[in-house]
């Protein structure tokens, strides 16, 4: 059962940073949307995240329930004659309540020192804690794609001293796949109201690869709050290509999703975000074998 626990987990801990950012009158005008990110420009947004996950083994039903609240800074750095904006993201603080069936309720404030003994706690108030205050270093496109991921040291040696997070494949390789996949992708013709584009994005993971295919269609201009912004529908899916000799052999039965984004085409950012997405899995393992389904929502806002 213990091994069971640790799989949960290791599933639980990947799909919630996969899954980290896929998310009046209507105007039927053409629209070149773009990032337009400027030098020394902060933006600063806040990321919550809801999730139910439940697992039946046997007779048994275990239904763990997380709220996650992370605000983040924007810094960009530079801006180059085609538009790449150099950056740094930082989370600069996580709030977190969980509901377990084996630990019971456990909340964590980084803001808050207070002394932790919950050993599930434990474990993730010290990958909290490395996250808070550690700048990630990246160029952004103003298509939305990141590369030249940079990830600061102290990640890096948490990375190889965390035997947890060395178990669910989280190492740089992970960090840099999910950074890279954390923007909104951009059409790179002029949109048109209904046209649709489509981004594929893959996580390798001890248990096998990742895919998550997410699927935009951009609905026009549509005021929301008094501001004219750029609706576009998204319609994520996800898959997973098992490892053949894997620790665990996983199988995805369904996977459904929706979502709607709010971008300012003058201003060149993000405004709003919305997803959700329901996966279920099943999962056979030497001792146990389970099925899990897991339901998400993850909002994203500008706040500055």
């Amino acid at each position: 059962m213990h091994a069971c626990k640790n799989r949960q987990r290791i599933v639980t801990g990947c799909l919630s940073a996969v899954v980290v950012l896929l998310c009046g009158s209507q105007s039927h005008a053409q629209e070149l949307l773009r990032w337009k990110l400027s030098e020394g420009e902060n933006l600063t947004y806040v990321m919550e995240q809801d999730m139910t996950m439940t697992v039946v083994t046997g007779e048994n039903t275990l239904i763990t329930r997380l709220s996650q609240v992370m605000d983040m800074d924007w810094q960009v750095k530079s801006v180059d004659e085609k538009g790449n904006a150099s950056l740094g993201q930082t989370v600069t603080r996580i709030r977190m309540n969980m509901e377990t069936p084996q630990f019971g309720n456990l909340s964590y404030d980084s803001d808050v020192n207070e002394p932790v003994t919950n050993p599930l706690l434990t474990a993730m108030t010290r990958t909290f804690e490395t996250l808070v205050d550690s700048e990630i270093g990246m160029t952004l496109s103003p298509l939305g794609e990141a590369t030249d991921i940079v990830l600061p040291e102290r990640m890096l040696a948490e990375f190889e001293q965390n035997s947890a997070m060395a178990g669910m494949g989280m190492g740089r390789e992970f960090f840099e796949q999910i950074a890279n996949q954390a923007g909104v992708i951009l059409p790179e013709a002029v949109a048109t109201p209904s046209d649709s584009w489509s981004h594929r994005n893959a996580v390798d993971l001890p248990f096998g690869r990742m895919i998550v295919d997410a699927e935009y269609t951009y609905k026009g201009l549509q005021s929301r709050d008094d501001t004219s912004l750029a609706r576009i529908n998204l319609v994520p899916t996800m898959s997973i290509e098992a490892v053949p000799n894997g620790p665990f052999q996983m199988r995805m039965t369904d996977s459904t999703g929706a979502g709607t984004i709010w971008f300012d085409p003058r201003a060149g950012h993000l405004v709003a975000s919305t997803m959700t997405l329901n996966t279920q899995f099943e999962i056979e393992a030497p001792v146990q074998s389970f099925t899990q389904e897991i339901d998400q929502t993850v909002t994203m806002k500008l706040v500055q």
